[in-house]
């Protein structure tokens, strides 16, 4: 099994863009979150997508150009609860890439958001 090109903390622009539920095309940046492990299986990714919105809840990540390898867009955020699953053929290009220190805390927000039992 040959190794995926992406990796784990990665943010990739997608050459479609991720769709809103009325159809209209939403061309953010994602970040992968799927494990190396996972995304090595078939090439497949999942995803967190990354906006500039101004709203700020309790799914918002925030992002600042301390946590990437690269600078952000001014007011970035990761949005925890916009999931998306893509194959590696989907991948127009990398983009940036998060640090480890931030995508464990990110991935631990991602549970207690997102999978915790009510």
């Amino acid at each position: 099994m040959s190794q995926p090109q992406y990796k784990q903390g990665d943010l990739v622009y997608l050459f479609d863009p991720i769709k809103i539920p009325k159809g209209e095309p939403l061309p953010h940046p994602v970040l992968i979150i799927s494990s190396d492990k996972s995304n090595s299986h078939e090439k497949f990714y999942t995803g967190l997508m990354m906006s500039s919105t101004t709203h700020k809840d309790r799914y918002s990540f925030d992002c600042t150009n301390e946590m990437f390898e690269s600078p952000l867009k001014s007011g970035s955020q990761i949005r925890i609860y916009i999931t998306v699953s893509f194959k590696e053929t989907e991948i127009k290009n990398f983009a940036n890439r998060i640090k480890r220190v931030h995508l464990k805390i990110l991935l631990n927000q991602v549970k207690d958001l997102l999978f915790s039992i009510d």
